[in-house]
């Protein structure tokens, strides 16, 4: 009777850790690095052109659903960051020139970005500035980040990026 009520309460105990480790709770299981780290993963989708319906200059923009926060600055560019509204659909973006910046930010840990860019035939060499944890699709169109941060700040490196949508995946 005893082994069974041993091994009863070993299985109940094996289960509990690895809930813990799946959600980062009571001890364990978390990634560390950022702020925040004790919930699930979650993520959110912005598509600009379902936020603004006409041109117009973009400086920041808060998911209120998510809390996420997009800004976007001049920096040493030359240019202000803007929304450009098209009638096609597929150029609705927000542009950011060479030397902006754009930050996407959150009151927990930002586990991963995906930056889905539009690119011009004309567009030969835009990019944005390397950073760890960034990788860019080969046709550079699709820039995603991984890591463990509560802010992270993407600096355009040449020409100019046109982001159409955001993929941001938080833990709060």
């Amino acid at each position: 009777m005893k082994k069974i009520r041993f091994l009863s309460i070993g299985a109940l105990l094996l289960v509990s850790l690895a809930a813990c480790a799946k959600t980062g709770g009571a001890g364990g299981g978390g990634s560390g690095g950022g702020s925040g780290g004790g919930g699930t993963e979650q993520s959110m989708t912005v598509v600009w052109g379902q936020i603004y319906s006409a041109q117009t200059a973009f400086t920041s923009y808060t998911d209120s659903a998510s809390g996420v926060t997009f800004a976007a600055s001049k920096a040493s560019g030359t240019s202000d960051p803007t929304y450009y509204h098209n009638d096609n659909e597929n150029y609705r973006a927000v542009r950011l020139y060479k030397n902006n910046t754009f930050t996407v930010s959150i009151s927990g840990t930002i586990k991963s970005i995906v930056l889905n860019i539009d690119v011009p035939s004309s567009d030969t060499s835009g990019n944005f500035e390397p950073m760890e944890g960034l990788v860019t699709s080969a046709d550079r169109k699709t820039h995603t980040w991984t890591g463990s941060l509560a802010s992270v700040t993407f600096t355009v490196s040449s020409y100019q990026r046109r982001v159409v949508s955001c993929v941001v995946t938080y833990v709060k």
